[in-house]
């Protein structure tokens, strides 16, 4: 091996080393099958599902999980109430910033063709940039997946990811359930 041979190469080790050391992959992953605990890799925190005037009321054996208001009725409604959602939750554990780039996760209204569901995400927990707006959801307890990849949404060092799910129902409904299975927020460290 000459000279230039060995330079090259080591150039092409320290980049890799530099690359990896500033970037790893993240995921957090809320399988929705018998609680609301999520399980991540890399070095990132995730916590516990939250619910907004929304509680579990099973997991079934779909693997899925069935939640309705606390009073167990939908109120009709022509549009989404802000005030009723389900929240998942990130946070770098490093002094790094985040980037997502794929989020997935599966929705159905259970009994009712009445179902809908905006899904929205934030980096400071007041202002969302909806992914999906006025989606309707399939009937039945299989749900349907939903996928965003391709993102390059920028979590600054110390905020927190926010992604939200504001499920309505058009028409007003006793006991039918929406339906929630397997959320996943995949992405990357930044030194961004």
């Amino acid at each position: 091996m000459n000279l230039k041979t060995k330079i090259y190469g080591l150039l092409v080790i320290f980049c890799l080393f530099k690359v990896s050391a500033f970037s790893q992959e993240i995921q957090a992953v809320w399988e929705l099958s018998k609680n609301q605990l999520p399980e991540t890799s890399g070095p990132v925190k995730a916590t516990e599902q939250k619910l907004n005037n929304l509680k579990v009321s099973s997991y079934i054996s779909t693997g899925a999980q069935r939640t309705l208001p606390d009073d167990l009725n939908w109120p009709g409604e022509k549009t989404v109430n802000k005030e009723r959602f389900l929240e998942y939750s990130i946070t770098s554990e490093s002094s790094s910033a985040l980037k997502i780039q794929e989020i997935k996760l599966a929705l159905s209204f259970n009994s009712s063709s009445a179902g809908m569901a905006n899904i929205a995400w934030s980096v400071d927990g007041i202002n969302f940039t909806i992914l999906d707006s006025d989606q309707k959801l399939i009937s039945g307890s299989a749900p349907k997946e939903y996928e965003f990849d391709n993102l390059k949404i920028v979590v600054p060092k110390a905020k927190t990811f926010y992604l939200r799910v504001y499920p309505w129902t058009i028409n007003a409904l006793n006991a039918r359930y929406l339906v929630s299975k397997e959320v996943i927020i995949k992405g990357s460290t930044s030194k961004d």
